[in-house]
């Protein structure tokens, strides 16, 4: 077995070999969105950092996602290097990244052919923008961190690190922040109503520093909220069409069956919660992406990684089993 693992490794460090090459050629380049460029580039090219303080000051939406990308731009302009040129090798890190955190939690499952993993992540990226790269390695980050404290015993503190820094990664839109926001809530939230009445005495800590940032990213989210809501002319109906969620605006009775889809899925996770905890981290994401994704494709795709976990973790049932018992 130890031998089977060692030849796969060496495979995986080949595909990102070849992965590395298409994008030092110029096959594959991922390119900085206009959101971000529009900002910090052109006249304000000299000066980016006091357009960075400006955007906290006067509370712009856009300001997280602006300071996750300010480093690579002010490097770029260090260096004078191409910025997509640059921001691609960014972006294959983050991918190598996303599939070892991945790999790490099936591995800790006693779970090893992730190869097929890698090679759909590779082929899926060919087709992604740079935005959702990150996205996806943020919630993969949170994934991780929430597994690992609940099953490996990693401190509080690189709990919340992790937590903290995966919802940053997110913040690259409004919809994928949301889902990394709704699964941390949703996943302690099971958490809490899985041992209810007793709080244990490891959850007490994190309770308070989930509490202090929800609030602390309230305003931040109440601005995305409304500035979305006044894109869409003030209506969550309307919102719809930007996701999947537009196949529910053909008939108003999608609209009620869709409702009763959101119960059934929440009473089938308060009963996995109940019975078998270890798949709670995994469902808490894909229902935060699946509920979010109504309102985005984006959103949708940013819990892929959870959606592949849950998969593996299905098809291994009896060594997933054997963990619950």
């Amino acid at each position: 077995m130890t031998t089977i693992i060692k030849k796969i490794t060496l495979v995986e460090y080949i595909l990102f070999f070849i992965y590395l090459c298409i994008i030092l050629v110029g096959l594959k380049e991922f390119i900085i969105w206009n959101q971000i460029t529009d900002l910090l580039n052109g006249d304000n090219f000299n000066k980016r950092f006091e357009v960075l303080l400006s955007l906290y000051k006067t509370g712009h939406p856009h300001a997280l996602r602006v300071t996750l990308l300010y480093p690579i731009l002010e490097f770029v302009r260090l260096m004078n290097v191409d910025e997509n040129f640059f921001f691609s090798l960014i972006l294959f890190i983050l991918l190598f990244c996303t599939y070892r955190l991945v790999k790490k939690i099936l591995n800790n499952l006693g779970i090893n052919k992730t190869l097929p993993i890698l090679l759909f992540l590779f082929f899926l990226s060919y087709f992604m923008n740079g935005r959702i790269i990150f996205a996806i390695f943020g919630n993969t980050l949170i994934l991780f961190a929430l597994f690992s404290y609940e099953w490996n015993n990693i401190s509080k503190l690189k709990l919340m690190g992790f937590l903290t820094i995966g919802a940053f990664f997110t913040s690259v839109s409004s919809g994928t922040f949301s889902v990394a926001l709704v699964t941390i809530l949703l996943f302690y939230f099971l958490s809490f109503l899985a041992y209810f009445p007793i709080i244990k005495k490891k959850y007490f800590g994190i309770y308070m520093f989930l509490l202090v940032f929800f609030l602390s990213s309230f305003p931040f989210i109440a601005l995305l909220f409304i500035k979305n809501l006044n894109y869409y002319n003030g209506s969550i109906i309307n919102m719809l069409n930007h996701g999947y969620g537009k196949i529910f605006l053909i008939n108003h009775y999608f609209i009620i069956l869709l409702s009763y889809m959101v119960c059934l899925m929440s009473i089938l996770l308060l009963y996995i919660s109940k019975r078998y905890r270890i798949y709670i981290f995994s469902l808490s994401q894909v229902f935060a992406s699946v509920l979010v994704g109504l309102f985005g494709y984006t959103a949708f795709l940013s819990g892929i990684m959870a959606y592949i976990l849950l998969f593996y973790m299905l098809i291994n049932k009896n060594i997933i089993n054997r963990i619950c018992q």
